[in-house]
Parts: C-alpha cells; structure tokens; sequence
C-alpha cells in the first residue's frame, strides 16, 4: 500500500502480518494454530479481496517457486512464523537492513551468524519467540550460502544455493574447515531482490491470467 495511505482506508485484515496471515490461513484445527495452504498463500502475498482464486493452476505457475522457498521445514503449509519472516524481508528497506546489519555485527566480522541474524529481525517484530525466523530449508541456504548447509545448526541438509542467488562468503583460512553458518549483506540483498522479483513475476502473471 503507498506509505500515505490513511489507516482508515487500509482493510483491517492488511494493517499487520498477524491479521493478515488470520484472514487467509484455512488450514485450522481446534485448538491449533493456523497454517496457509498454497492458494491462502498467493491470496496473502497479492493482498487479494476474496479469499480463494478462480485460478487454482496459478499458484503452481506463480507461487510454488516462492512457497516452498518461505516453507522451511517443507510440511506442505506456512506457519505464521515462516510468512512473518518473509514480510519482514519484504517490507523492511535494504538501507535499514544495513543499517541494523551494523549495529549486530558487534564484533565488525563482515557477516553475522545464526543468534545474530536471529537477534536482528527479533528486534523487527514484537521480539516474542513467534517472530524468531526460522533457521533452515531453502531461504535461510540462500541468506546463509553455503556455509549454512554444512552445519547441522540450521536444518541438517546439503543442497547446493538455488542458482538465482550468488552467495558471498565470508571465510579464512583458519575457520574454513569448520564453518559456521554466516550471513553477509551481500547475500541477504541479493535473498530480498530475488523475493521481490518473483512477488512482481506472481502479480504480473496473474493479471495476465485473469485478463485471458
């Protein structure tokens, strides 16, 4: 929404993360929390009216790349834990992530490491244990490049960094043979621009579909 809209104006269910990740989040059960499935997913990420699509095919089209890069431990669904991770990355601005990526990195090492980078984005929510980002699958390899997938810190798996983003390790000699998982500024701008691109491609290709 443009930054000078009046909050009167703004539907109650997009004036936070948590209201909106209630207002699509089907997958429900009694007593549990809330989880979205791939089309509560794209209706969220679009900021669509109706809560289903008339489109289901799209989400495979659009959506499946970015849902089951946000969904970390690859159940199927989206915690609001992972879906807050995502807006944090989506909203805040590059500048104040370097910012902040200064102000963490107490020790001026060039990178910061898992209960840094956890620190850092706990201090961009409410800092409950809720808004912790998840440490592992896919988007946090590609936060934490390749470092991250030989420690069993994050989620245990190997797989090479997608190719879309180029990781930038920060590594000496000295550590190289025990790495620890490590996130540069380089690799986390390179991680938001790639979000933002497949956001736009979604947004893009839906109107194209809905217009056909």
């Amino acid at each position: 929404k443009p930054t000078d809209t009046p909050g009167y104006l703004i539907p109650y269910y997009l004036r936070s993360t948590r209201a909106r990740f209630q207002h699509y989040a089907s997958i429900r059960a009694k007593g549990r929390p809330r989880f979205m499935s791939p089309p509560d997913f794209l209706c969220a990420i679009l900021a669509l009216k109706d809560v289903t699509i008339e489109q289901p095919k799209a989400v495979d089209k659009i959506m499946l790349e970015l849902f089951n890069l946000v969904d970390g431990n690859s159940d199927g669904k989206i915690s609001f834990r992972e879906f807050s991770f995502l807006t944090q990355l989506l909203m805040t601005p590059i500048h104040d992530f370097k910012q902040l990526f200064i102000m963490y990195d107490a020790d001026l090492k060039g990178y910061l490491d898992k209960e840094e980078f956890e620190r850092l984005f706990e201090s961009l929510g409410d800092g409950t244990k809720e808004m912790r980002p998840p440490m592992k699958g896919k988007l946090c390899r590609q936060l934490f490049g390749e470092a991250a997938t030989a420690s069993s810190s994050l989620d245990g798996e190997a797989p090479a960094p997608p190719a879309s983003v180029k990781p930038t390790l920060t590594t000496t000699k000295e550590d190289n043979s025990s790495a620890s998982p490590r996130c540069t500024i380089a690799n986390l701008k390179a991680t938001v621009e790639n979000l933002r691109t497949l956001v736009m491609r979604a947004t893009s290709d839906l109107e194209s579909d809905t217009h056909s």
